[in-house]
């Protein structure tokens, strides 16, 4: 028998992420204009799996992000589920959020569609307001609006472990926001470098490097921790994960790495 969901305004949800810590959020209204999606607040503290639910705690936290999102999807694919509810919303921090959307087709006078350059026709808007057509998005915009797509379950999950999307995403794909991680996110990707022909392998913790793998056209490899990077004073030497500008493709599993980190004869993987 498929699950009865009732959903209200007030809703505190949880998730329970890799079975190793719970993450909460809050269904605080709707947006319009965003196809009546379910607007949500995302809470930034970790608690162990433990945990009793204190509502009133719960929504005094530090909001991490507001996103859009389909409520009843996560429920029935067992993303989250509800813990209780408060009338504590929060809902003056929301509407004074600055949403950004953008995609490749505007409508000309007598409603005939026309394709456009995606980067060239940005929408912003605030919660309870209509959208304002803005085209190509001025840079004092730039890191400061959020996301305003409806987020499918899986990334709002993904951005409760990170602290970011790794999905495709408008908002960095076109550098208006760079990923940033939470300190304690555990971090896999890989990217070639022009000039180098070599493609590398990163395990990030949080920010930081923790180890690299590079592998040349021939299959050779060279792995470094960060010591290793550090004392070599290599190319990577203090860069940090926000310092780069990831496609969604970059992004590995931990298992993907380990096999570049730990196997003798080295080949190009490729992602899972």
């Amino acid at each position: 028998m498929a699950k009865r969901i009732v959903t209200k305004i007030g809703n505190v949800f949880c998730a329970e992420i890799d079975d190793k810590y719970k993450c909460f959020f809050q269904y605080i209204m709707n947006d319009l204009v965003q196809l009546n999606s379910s607007v949500i607040r995302v809470f930034k503290r970790r608690y162990p799996m433990d945990y009793k639910p204190d509502m009133e705690e719960i929504v005094n936290d530090e909001v991490l992000f507001y996103a859009h999102t389909i409520l009843y999807a996560g429920i029935m694919y067992d993303a989250w589920y509800k813990v209780g509810k408060s009338m504590n919303l929060g809902e003056e921090e929301c509407r004074n959020v600055l949403f950004g959307y953008t995609n490749d087709t505007i409508f000309d006078e007598s409603g005939h569609p026309r394709t456009v350059n995606r980067s060239d026709n940005w929408m912003v808007w605030h919660i309870g307001e209509e959208f304002n057509y803005i085209g190509k998005l001025p840079e004092k915009y730039f890191g400061n609006i959020e996301d305003g797509v409806v987020i499918p379950y899986i990334g709002i999950i993904d951005r409760m472990k990170y602290g970011f999307d790794p999905a495709y995403s408008d908002i960095y794909e076109f550098d208006i926001r760079r990923r940033i991680p939470l300190p304690y996110a555990n971090i896999y990707v890989k990217k070639g470098y022009d000039g180098y022909s070599t493609l590398t392998y990163f395990y990030f913790h949080g920010n930081d490097i923790v180890r690299l793998v590079e592998i040349s056209d021939e299959g050779k490899a060279v792995r470094m921790t960060a010591n290793d990077i550090a004392a070599n004073n290599h190319r990577m030497n203090g860069v940090a994960f926000s310092d780069i500008k990831w496609c969604y493709s970059d992004f590995i599993s931990e298992e993907e790495f380990d096999r570049a980190w730990n196997e003798e004869d080295v080949k190009v993987w490729q992602s899972e």
